[in-house]
């Protein structure tokens, strides 16, 4: 079986070292798991383009390559679990909407995110085998088939604004970055079938930006990012989870694209914003 995301191929390898930052810290995210030990990171430590092409091809892959003691321990010690992809279809198919601008627009958060199975679908969860363009069920799969593709900079525009409007967070530094570029594959697969050319690297970065912020590194129990002053206590809970938090942590940051401001997600999450979600979605 091939491998699902190629750190050093297009298109991932044109702005690996963007796809690796932290809005929130204005550094690079943390692996906030010790499963790379081996390699001499931990938890705590930044991750870096230089050190990640020291690994093997298999150490940066979706979890359904990753051989079968690694993922009974991630499911163990993270409560990490795969997607079936029909569970995706059915929770997706729930969303509503009137046309397609307004289904763009919609405003949906990825909670706990992993890998963004409910944002794109690459691949099977199950099997590892690529899905084709018209058989994904991603919500952002289904905001970009539903742009008109007539003209190719309308296209290219709200393919833009469904980035947009589409979030997620995660806890572990390695899920994160597979779910980053997944979304960037996800665009390059749209841009190939419907224009039949690759993405400039004007294109990548501008969309790599959008990605970084709106795909952060969080706590979700604490709304902070990872390990901020919890040493090795690693949590990660939903959205809707009430419990203390500890104030020396840096507070999450992500990005109203609307009113062009970045925002507390701790104040999204208590109200105090006028920024708010019309969907989220995640693991049940």
């Amino acid at each position: 079986m091939n491998e699902l995301i190629a750190l050093t191929k297009y298109p991932v390898k044109n702005v690996l070292s963007k796809l690796l930052k932290d809005k929130t810290t204005g550094k690079n995210i943390i692996y906030a798991t010790d499963a790379y030990s081996d390699y001499g990171c931990q938890a705590s430590d930044e991750m870096n383009a230089e050190k990640l092409g020291s690994f093997s091809m298999i150490s940066i892959q979706p979890r359904v390559l990753k051989d079968m003691a690694e993922q009974s321990e991630r499911t163990r010690s993270k409560a990490e679990v795969f997607t079936p992809i029909w569970i995706v279809k059915k929770m997706n198919d729930l969303i509503f909407y009137d046309n397609w601008e307004n289904f763009v627009k919609l405003r949906i958060l990825e909670i706990t995110c992993g890998e963004a199975p409910f944002l794109v679908t690459r691949y099977d969860t199950t099997t590892g085998e690529l899905i084709p363009l018209p058989e994904r069920v991603g919500i952002l799969d289904r905001k970009l088939q539903a742009i008109p593709t007539e003209n190719a900079d309308t296209w290219l525009e709200w393919a833009y604004k469904a980035y947009q409007n589409t979030y997620g967070y995660e806890f572990q530094g390695d899920n994160l970055l597979i779910a980053r570029s997944n979304l960037l594959i996800t665009f390059c697969d749209y841009l190939q079938e419907y224009f039949q050319r690759s993405a400039t690297d004007e294109e990548l970065n501008a969309l790599t930006n959008i990605i970084v912020r709106n795909i952060w590194q969080m706590d979700g129990l604490q709304n902070t990012v990872p390990l901020g002053a919890m040493g090795e206590d690693f949590h990660q809970f939903s959205l809707f989870d009430d419990e203390p938090v500890d104030l020396d942590a840096d507070d999450c940051k992500i990005y109203d694209w609307r009113k062009k401001k970045p925002l507390l997600f701790r104040d999204l999450k208590e109200g105090n914003n006028t920024m708010k979600f019309d969907f989220v979605i995640g693991n049940p």
